[in-house]
């Protein structure tokens, strides 16, 4: 399972807990503060009281939480991507001309 950082979905509490079937603001809370869901892969402040969270990444963590060396190369690879897409990228096209003395 690959997830791409561009096409990611995110969502507020209320749509994650239809996604995970109905669970409590307090159980997912208590993920966050456990470190088993990590900012910036599982979810990111927008605020100091509001969060979005990353369904695809949440969704590979439900598929894969019994496995984790298939989980931790999904994250990893997640984290690599989203390292690739922040990089500066080289810059096409003529070279700059030298400044003149």
């Amino acid at each position: 399972m690959k997830i791409d950082p561009q096409s990611v979905r995110w969502a507020r509490m209320p749509e994650l807990r239809k996604k995970l079937g109905g669970m409590s603001d307090r159980a997912i809370r208590r993920l966050k503060v456990a470190h088993d869901w990590e900012e910036g892969v599982h979810f990111q402040r927008i605020s100091p009281s509001c969060s979005l969270y990353n369904l695809d990444v949440i969704e590979a963590w439900l598929l894969y939480r019994h496995q984790p060396e298939v989980y931790r190369q999904i994250v990893q690879q997640y984290r690599a991507d989203l390292e690739a897409l922040a990089s500066p990228k080289p810059r096409r096209g003529r070279p700059l001309k030298p400044a003149a003395a």
